[in-house]
């Protein structure tokens, strides 16, 4: 009959999720990771079999915990414009707050070269999801004369991403949140002209 584990796999993923978040994928070591989530190694290989196990693992934990909050605010009905300042305003919160450590996902992708295939993968099918999500708040913006009808929801949704990585990799505005929501209505006022 095998031992019941000693820890919790929940907190285990809270704790190696914000040192590779804060530190990287290559950045962070085994040892940090054994410190952090208070296994030790044997442990830690039996349940995750790798550090790359143990981040694929985290990636999931991850966007089950804080990412998938802001596709709630994507997802709101009615879908439209108001729907994309909401998520523009609370990554703003969070661009400007202390707790500001850019994005896994962000982190992992400029590391890409060092990072296993999987975890990747997994990034980029949820990144989809967020596309299509900006898409569908577009789409319902075309619709209701919120935007030009010669918009096109696939090219917009790429430029407010790529705003959004822009934001997420430089961090807070030198001159502050107001620059920040200066930006942020600038970017939103130049696709509502067409």
């Amino acid at each position: 009959m095998s031992r019941p584990k000693a820890y919790k796999r929940d907190k285990v993923l809270d704790s190696a999720t914000q040192l590779f978040w804060q530190k990287g994928y290559h950045g962070t070591s085994l040892s940090e990771l054994v410190a952090a989530t208070g296994l030790n190694k044997h442990s830690m290989y039996k349940e995750f079999g790798s550090k790359a196990g143990l981040f694929d693992e985290c990636i999931a934990h991850y966007w089950r915990k804080i990412v998938r909050e802001l596709l709630d605010i994507l997802t709101e009905e009615p879908l439209g414009m108001a729907n994309i300042r909401a998520f523009f305003k609370n990554r703003i919160e969070y661009i400007c707050s202390e707790d500001f450590k850019s994005c896994l996902f962000v982190k992992t992708i400029i590391e890409k070269e060092l990072v296993e295939a999987k975890a990747l993968e997994q990034i980029r099918r949820r990144n989809k999801i967020y596309e299509k999500a900006f898409i569908a708040c577009l789409e319902a913006a075309v619709r209701s004369g919120e935007l030009p009808k010669k918009a096109d929801p696939e090219f917009l949704t790429l430029y407010l991403l790529h705003f959004l990585l822009g934001l997420l990799v430089m961090g807070k505005p030198e001159k502050g949140k107001g620059e920040a929501e200066k930006l942020m209505k600038f970017i939103i006022s130049s696709i509502s002209k067409g």
